[in-house]
């Protein structure tokens, strides 16, 4: 399975370089690569991760987990290095969630908060994929309208109970009814959904200070995701509206997610030639230097939450700081 998911990406990509990207356009196109918006996207992407850490710290000190901005922007980078050689989202959030569980404890408690904040992410990104569909005339659909609104119902469903605290009542007796359909020689699933349960009224029961600031830090992450992906298209000369960015942003988020290679290499750029081509004649050269950028960025942050990594595993005695 392992190979399969190594072979893929670079078929993907090879197949891409092959039928679209002409050697000798990308490499003087490279050469012409906007470094100041480069720079620019990779501090975006650091001060989103930043701002996501103090998210989660706001988010876990509700339920009784006490941990620092800083170590949980460690796992995060942490995480982003893992998930270079094991491809999905969902390795990434394992990832965190097993370093912050080793300092501080409370598995189950950090475990509902990372699954409390995806969701949130994702409910918010349906904003900006309806303001950046309605500028797009070209995307104008029922069917795709009528998918989006039956994401964003599942989404916001979804949500609700670990905000509210009527929905979150209505699914923990939802779980306490699931519970009893086990006999009693099920405990351990009993004990499990009952710790579920438990975790759902805690999130929902959170300050209105907190459960703002979690969704408004959500919505400053988008802003930052969308105004930095624009930089690495103005970088890669791409010439894509910006308003393009505001629905690419959260497609490519839904890109990362599937569990299909490493960093999203190879279906990210399918993905983005048929987007970016299609609707604004981009080229697949400046498709594969916008990628490539993309790569070298997810890399440095890689990179740098390897050598923090190397760096608290050679001192262990320091490691929950």
């Amino acid at each position: 399975m392992r190979l399969v998911k190594l072979v893929l990406p670079l078929a993907l990509l090879a197949y891409f370089v092959w039928n679209y990207v002409d050697a000798d356009a990308f490499l003087s196109l490279a050469g012409k690569t906007g470094i100041p918006p480069m720079i620019a996207y990779f501090g975006s992407l650091f001060a989103a991760r930043w701002l996501q850490a103090v998210q989660t710290r706001i988010a876990l000190l509700e339920t009784g987990v006490a941990v620092g901005s800083a170590e949980v922007f460690r796992a995060q980078l942490v995480a982003t290095f893992y998930t270079m050689f094991v491809p999905g989202d969902l390795v990434g959030g394992g990832v965190t969630w097993y370093l912050l569980k080793r300092s501080r404890g409370g598995g189950a408690a950090i475990a509902m908060v990372l699954v409390y904040l995806r969701l949130v992410f994702l409910a918010t990104a349906i904003p900006f994929v309806i303001f950046g569909l309605l500028m797009e005339s070209r995307l104008h659909s029922a069917s795709l309208f009528a998918a989006l609104a039956v994401a964003s119902v599942a989404t916001v469903v979804a949500t609700m109970p670990l905000v509210f605290r009527s929905a979150a009542r209505i699914s923990g007796n939802l779980i306490a009814v699931l519970s009893g359909w086990f006999g009693e020689g099920a405990t351990g699933v009993q004990r499990a959904l009952a710790t579920v349960r438990e975790c759902i009224t805690t999130c929902a029961s959170a300050s209105l200070r907190s459960t703002s600031a979690v969704f408004g830090l959500a919505v400053v992450l988008h802003l930052l995701g969308a105004i930095g992906l624009w930089l690495a298209a103005e970088a890669a000369h791409a010439n894509v509206p910006f308003h393009a960015f505001f629905w690419i942003w959260p497609l490519m988020i839904v890109v990362h997610m599937l569990p299909l290679s490493f960093g999203g290499l190879g279906v990210r750029e399918i993905t983005l030639i048929y987007v970016l081509n299609t609707l604004y004649a981009t080229s697949a050269e400046s498709v594969l230097l916008l990628s490539m950028i993309a790569l070298l960025a997810t890399t440095v942050l890689s990179l740098a939450g390897g050598v923090w990594n190397s760096f608290r595993a050679a001192r262990p005695d320091e490691g929950s700081g």
